[in-house]
């Protein structure tokens, strides 16, 4: 049963702390993305706000569904 305890045990596992730290650094770039990627298209790219806001929700909403798709497969494929 997963508790406090545990969850601590396993974040001292040194292949933890590994996929941890290589992992941090790749959601910098999506975290920019979303708060910047939009004035971009507006301002720089000539869209609308409205078309801009459109074109990160269609992106969202692909990532959203490519991302229940690996579950989804993932489980078929390894279970």
């Amino acid at each position: 049963k997963p508790n406090l305890r545990s969850t601590c045990a396993m974040l001292k596992t040194p292949t933890i702390i590994l996929i941890l730290v290589q992992g941090a650094p790749n959601v910098i770039p999506f975290g920019i993305m979303s708060t910047f990627m939009n004035d971009y298209l507006s301002q720089d790219m000539g869209l609308s706000v409205e078309e801009a806001t459109s074109v990160l929700l269609t992106f969202g909403a692909g990532n959203a569904i490519g991302e229940l798709l690996t579950l989804f497969l993932s489980d078929t494929c390894f279970l």
